[in-house]
């Protein structure tokens, strides 16, 4: 028979497992969707000169950067990480 601690430490690391997968998946599903449109939405608002997808997608890849730091921070500042990670991925989702 398990006792409570193992009960809970199965229960966070297959919530940890869940976190990382969403989190895996989201971020797939941005270089599918997101990124072969930006040309042309560039394109559709007069943008003519092929560097500004270059600058479009720099600038997402570090604001993507720039938003992992301050999650991590705000992860390591509560005690239940996992539910602020939840929460970090949720709010991802939303933009």
């Amino acid at each position: 028979m398990e006792t409570e601690l193992e009960k809970s430490f199965k229960r966070k690391r297959f919530m940890s497992f869940i976190i990382t997968a969403t989190y895996s998946f989201v971020g797939g599903c941005e270089f599918v969707v997101i990124l072969p449109t930006v040309w042309s939405y560039l394109q559709s608002v007069g943008v003519q000169e092929e560097y500004w997808l270059g600058f479009t997608i720099s600038a997402y890849s570090f604001a993507a950067a720039f938003a992992g730091v301050i999650g991590g921070r705000l992860a390591d500042m509560y005690v239940n990480h996992t539910k602020t990670m939840f929460n970090d991925a949720s709010l991802e989702d939303q933009f």
